[in-house]
This record gives structure tokens, C-alpha cells and sequence, in this order.
């Protein structure tokens, strides 16, 4: 089971010898204090000045003045700086060290002041740890962005919509994995396969780093313990059902993880930096991914992950035990030119092209249902602020209506300008299509007509998806074009008279 974290994401960072909470959502990254800062007189004393950050103004506030303290650094100078983002303004806040990511419920809080209301900059308090000997505040983002002489950057509306669109290019899709209840997520684009249940031998070299060896497409692969690799300890018991392979320099590498939890985009620039203070291996993650439902996640470094010599030497050690044949020797291009492919259930096993998909979700336990006798709307799902209407994908591709349960899942897949929810039964796998053509989706499965399919017609909209001995059929569908089905008919419906 993945661990469930419940609150307030915070980001905290050490200040003078005090830790201060900041909300997740207004901290956008930590930099290094800047070399040159431009000053802008007359202002109070703890306003700093402003300096630029890849060629955007950033006014900086140096905390320790506001709050009395003496900076860390034997410079006397803070080290980091903290950037912040209110309303449509930002500002940076000078600070001495990232600690840690948090979570908070409201009703651990206590508040300071007078008459239980908290009151000044850091109005209420956290106790942490396991006899609350860690006190940590919380910083009203509110109450510094009002003190008077506090001044903000704000940018030309023009641009503020020109960086929505470059924030749109920029978005990543990145995969969520459970494994010892923990939550990682890696860049889609660094996954070569997601293989469920692989077959796995045992081997002389086989340890607590390394579980075995698969075969896939003739090249023996080692499978390595994704926990232990990242010098982290496992729940005892859980099994890793599922593989993820990764492919660098000619070499392909197996790690085994629990569950596949969901795809999402991301703008990477929205990352919380994370401590590396007693990591074993800091170097192998990048930072923490907020996620939507009150959960974070672990982004791995797959680059630096994939350049470790040990993990290196285990992919060696069994291409010399068996030698590389010339369809081993090319299994990266093949992965490479293999079109990747979502399997999941909606009334019967479906593969789509893995790039249809913008993300997969969770469903939400709350949300506005708006469910009907006739039709196949189930209700309204908020993505960002996005209303999306969520559709069961069972009932509109002519099979009968599915409940939700706890495997179910949302594909959000955007069409023409929409974007629409399908609601569907559970994820199979992430795999891929064997000799995919993309002229291949017209023959696959069609949206009813009012004529149910011919066993000739079911035949030909089936694919073969898999490698060696796991490999299987599975009916293609076009989720894309169901999507612009799906606008086409809500237009008609505009044109018609009230």
C-alpha cells in the first residue's frame, strides 16, 4: 500500500535558526543568492533590492531584518533565496537552507497572539516529530505581501498569457509509480516498457540489490530492486508485480516496482526542491512532485540513475553470462521504434496509442455528478481549474455502464480544442504495439452506430501488443477520434433551434 499523506503540502527552509513553513503552492523554486543586486531606494531596510532571474525582475526581501535574526552564513549574508509567487506578483525571500517537504493539517496548528488569533508573520506554529521537540512556523504570504513598503514584480498581461503558452509547451508527461509505500514518478520519455507480471529466473549474481533476470526479446535483462537501489528499505512482503525498463548506451535495466498509480503532465519548473541531507544516494532524485490529491511524489533522476557504475556492471554481467546476439544487440532501436500503447478494461481490453493520453487520474470522491437515465455522462471533474466533463467509456462504445471502483481510472485525452474524461474499469499496462502503423486506427474500433459489430469486423480491429511469450491481441481504439467525435456532436447540437 502507498502511504497516504494527508494536509497541506509545505516547503520548509531554516531562517536564522528557526524553521518557517511556506505553502507549496506559493513557492516556485530555490535559487542561489545573487551575485549583483540592483538596490531601489527609498525603501525600508529589510527590502534588499531587486535582482534578475533568467531576465525577470525579482524584488528581494531579506527575512532575517523582518524577523530580527542573524543569517547562518559566516558572510553574514543569506545563502538561497526563496521565490515566491502571490496573486499575479513574486518576490524572493532570503533564506539560509531548504529543510525538508511537509505535510500539515489545520488541526495540528496553534495559533499565536492574542484572543487565539495569531497575528504578525508567523502567526501559527507546527510541532513536529515524536515528542513535538520540532517546532516549525508558518509564514503568512498574505500579511508580508501587505506590509506597506513591500513592493512586488508584476508582468505585462501580454506576457502573462505568452507564458501560459510557453507553460503549455513546457508541460512533461511523467509516470507514477507505488513501490514500499512510497510514490515515485519518472519522465515518460525515459521509459523504454512497462512489463506486467515479467517471468523472473534466478541467478548466481541474485541479491537484495538484485531480484533476477528476464528475458525481453532474447536479451537478458536484470531486474533490480528499485527500493534498494535508492538506498531506501522495502516493506516487507509487498510484491513487485510490474517492470519498468529502462535503456542507456546499448544497455537495458529492469526495475521492479509495485504498482503503476497514474500518467500526469507537468510543467517541470512547478518541481519543490528537495534536502539531500542523509540521503544515500541524493544524486538519484531531482525533486518532489505535488500531487492533486494531497500525495507527493519522489522524481527520480534517470539520467544520473542509469550512469551509476554498479547498475551498469549488473547489465554486463549477464549480457557476457549469455553473449549478445545480433536481435539482442538491437534491442534499443527496437524499443526505440516500437510504438508505445496504453491496455486498460472499458467493458473489453483496449489499446491506444500511449500519446493520445494527457494524463490518467484517480477518481475523485468528490465531484459533480450529473449522471442520467439515458446517455453516457457521469459528471464534472475540476483539473486546474478546468471543468472536464467525465464520461464512462464502457457505455459509449455500446457495452453496458460500469461502476467505479477502486481500480478505476480517468484518461483525460484532449480533441480538437476539448478536452474530455474518460471514465474507465482499471490500467492494465503500459506496452507496446508490435509493427504499428498509424493508418492502422481507422480499422480499429468504432464508436456504435446503431449496429452492433460482426465477428469478421470485432477481428480485424484487434492488435498485437507485447514481446515473446507475453505477448497478446487486444481491440485498438482511437481515443483521440472519440474525442472529436464527440465535439462534432456537441457543435450539431449548438446549431440546432431552441
Amino acid at each position: 500500500m502507498t502511504a497516504i499523506m494527508t494536509g497541506s503540502a509545505y516547503g520548509v527552509v531554516r531562517v536564522g535558526g528557526i524553521e518557517i513553513a511556506i505553502p507549496a503552492s506559493a513557492l516556485q523554486q530555490v535559487v542561489r543568492w545573487p551575485d549583483q543586486i540592483q538596490p531601489r531606494p527609498p525603501v525600508a531596510s529589510y527590502m534588499r533590492g531587486v535582482f534578475s532571474l533568467r531576465g525577470r525582475a525579482v524584488p528581494l526581501v531579506d527575512l532575517h531584518v523582518l524577523l530580527g535574526l542573524t543569517p547562518a552564513g559566516e558572510d553574514g549574508m543569506p545563502s538561497e533565496v526563496a521565490l515566491l509567487h502571490h496573486q499575479e506578483g513574486r518576490f524572493g525571500i532570503g533564506i539560509d537552507a531548504v529543510a525538508d517537504v511537509i505535510h500539515i493539517d489545520e488541526r495540528q496548528l496553534s495559533e499565536l497572539g492574542t484572543h487565539k488569533r495569531g497575528q504578525g508573520l508567523l502567526p501559527r506554529l507546527f510541532m513536529g516529530g515524536s515528542q513535538g521537540e520540532r517546532i516549525i512556523y508558518l509564514l503568512d504570504i498574505e500579511a508580508l505581501a501587505s506590509l506597506p513598503e513591500l513592493f512586488m514584480a508584476f508582468d505585462h498581461a501580454q506576457e502573462l498569457r505568452e507564458r501560459g503558452r510557453t507553460a503549455r509547451f513546457k508541460l512533461k508527461h511523467y509516470i507514477l509509480l507505488g513501490c514500499d509505500g512510497r510514490r515515485f514518478c519518472l519522465e515518460a520519455t525515459a521509459v523504454s516498457e512497462l512489463v506486467e507480471h515479467p517471468r523472473i529466473d534466478t541467478t548466481f549474481f541474485q541479491s537484495e540489490y538484485c531480484l533476477g533476470v528476464t528475458e525481453l526479446r532474447g536479451t537478458p535483462i536484470p531486474v533490480l530492486n528499485l527500493s534498494r537501489i535508492l538506498g531506501l528499505e522495502e516493506v516487507p512482503g509487498e510484491t513487485k508485480k510490474q517492470l519498468l525498463v529502462m535503456t542507456a548506451n546499448g544497455h537495458a535495466f529492469g526495475f521492479a516496482f509495485t504498482e503503476l498509480l497514474a500518467m500526469m503532465r507537468r510543467n517541470p519548473d512547478d518541481l519543490v526542491p528537495m534536502p539531500r541531507f542523509g540521503l544515500q544516494h541524493p544524486a538519484m532524485f531531482s525533486g518532489v512532485m505535488s500531487g492533486e490529491d494531497g500525495h507527493d511524489a519522489l522524481l527520480l533522476n534517470h539520467t544520473a540513475l542509469l550512469r551509476r557504475k554498479d547498475i551498469q556492471a549488473f547489465s554486463k554481467i549477464f549480457e557476457n553470462a549469455k553473449g549478445r546476439s545480433s536481435e539482442a544487440s538491437s534491442i534499443v532501436p527496437k524499443a526505440r521504434s516500437r510504438q508505445a500503447c496504453l491496455v486498460y478494461e472499458a467493458g473489453i481490453q483496449f489499446a491506444s496509442p500511449l500519446h493520445q493520453v494527457d494524463e490518467i487520474l484517480h477518481i475523485p470522491t468528490q465531484f459533480m455528478r450529473l449522471k442520467q437515465a439515458q446517455g453516457h455522462l457521469i459528471g464534472m471533474i475540476n483539473v486546474r481549474g478546468q471543468q472536464v466533463s467525465l464520461i464512462c467509456l464502457s457505455s459509449l462504445i455500446n457495452s453496458s455502464p460500469r461502476e467505479a471502483t477502486e481500480s478505476s481510472r480517468i484518461l483525460l485525452v484532449t480533441g480538437e480544442a476539448m478536452t474530455f474524461g474518460f471514465a474507465v474499469c482499471q490500467i492494465d499496462a503500459i506496452e507496446t504495439f508490435n509493427d504499428f502503423d498509424p493508418g492502422m486506427l481507422e480499422k480499429g474500433w468504432q464508436t456504435p452506430t446503431g449496429d452492433s459489430l460482426s465477428v469478421g469486423q470485432r477481428a480485424r480491429t484487434l492488435v498485437s501488443i507485447g514481446s515473446g511469450l507475453n505477448r497478446w491481441r487486444a481491440t485498438l481504439l482511437d481515443l483521440k477520434a472519440v474525442a472529436r467525435e464527440l465535439e462534432a456532436e456537441l457543435a450539431s447540437q449548438e446549431m440546432l433551434p431552441v
